[in-house]
């Protein structure tokens, strides 16, 4: 921090100062052009210099002087010497640009830098560290995706209203994105910002409509302000993911299925054992979630903990960061005192 005041302050006072010596350089030019081309050499110089001689040099005495004494010592080779002076105030600024484009050079080098490290840092799940080193990656840059993948680091480190800016600066930045932000949804869920919630869930139905997930989250935003029953209701329709067994579980939240059928059906087809674990994952998840808003708090605790093993991550059938939505939950449920 200190350092980047620093350099802040080195750089601020060096483009005034080149800004300062430009306009001393053009001034300077303008002057001896003018006291060039008003030169006569019946003006006073510095060998006969009487008072009495009327001054047709426009800058007076002082102009008169400097002329003869620069056309008399250098000849029209003064000219040259106006024009170089000219020439160096002109450069300047593209000094001043060369050192700019130099330094953005740097800064992208950094931010790339910066940007290796986070995938490292990311990939070894040190999330911590990765959404530092977003954050000094975005104080040299404003990478809108670093908002995005800022947000989802704060997710998984359970800083949900963080998570909710980092995504809302994301869309900010890039307003095209923003139907297709789910995770951010679902950090609005837990950050307790059902409505806004609900209204990103909707807008994501706009971008795919066949995803029974997003219809599960828009419900469980809605819970709070209406109700398991009205929010059954007005559930967003779905009526082809073939994700086995995600229509089962559509079904049981608009209840018109049981939990045991969604079990049943994440066997369906015989599948070999890894299949049936990426399936049970999603039943056991939204099993969990379903419970705990029928305040079924000990199954919620059973399905929850399920979805959440650890032997889970990285399995080719879950989606890493939905596992990490089960790991958060089950740590939020560890951490609450169990209603009586």
């Amino acid at each position: 921090m200190n350092n980047n005041i620093y350099n802040n302050l080195i750089s601020f006072l060096r483009k005034r100062a080149i800004e300062l010596i430009g306009i001393l350089l053009i001034a300077t030019s303008l002057l001896l052009s003018i006291s060039f081309f008003s030169y006569s050499p019946n003006d006073p110089t510095f060998i006969y210099n009487n008072e009495n001689i009327p001054i047709n040099n426009l800058l007076g005495i002082y102009g008169g002087i400097t002329a003869d004494f620069l056309l008399q010592s250098f000849g029209l080779i003064s000219f040259l010497l106006l024009a170089v002076v000219y020439m160096v105030s002109d450069t300047l600024p593209a000094q001043d640009d060369d050192a700019k484009k130099e330094m953005d050079e740097q800064s992208q080098a950094k931010v790339q830098e910066l940007y290796q490290q986070f995938e490292s840092q990311n990939r070894d799940r040190e999330f911590q560290k990765a959404g530092e080193t977003l954050s000094k990656a975005l104080k040299l840059q404003e990478v809108p995706t670093f908002y995005y993948l800022r947000g989802r680091v704060q997710f998984r480190l359970g800083q949900f209203e963080a998570s909710v800016k980092s995504f809302d600066a994301y869309v900010k930045a890039a307003p095209n994105a923003e139907s297709r932000q789910w995770e951010r949804g679902i950090s609005m869920y837990y950050a307790r910002q059902y409505k806004r919630g609900a209204e990103q869930f909707e807008l994501y139905q706009t971008f795919h409509d066949q995803d029974v997930e997003n219809s599960v989250w828009r419900f469980l935003c809605m819970v709070p302000e209406t109700g398991v029953e009205k929010a059954r209701g007005v559930m967003l329709p779905i009526k082809n993911d073939r994700r086995i067994p995600m229509m089962k579980v559509f079904e049981m939240y608009r209840g018109t299925a049981t939990p045991q059928d969604v079990l049943n059906d994440a066997g369906r087809g015989e599948p070999d054992a890894s299949t049936l674990k990426g399936r049970l994952f999603y039943a056991h998840l939204y099993l969990g979630l379903y419970y705990e808003v029928l305040k079924k708090d000990e199954l919620a605790r059973k399905y929850i903990k399920l979805a959440a093993d650890k032997s889970l991550i990285g399995h080719p059938g879950i989606n890493t960061y939905m596992w990490d939505v089960a790991r958060v939950h089950w740590e939020r449920l560890r951490a609450a005192p169990k209603r009586k």
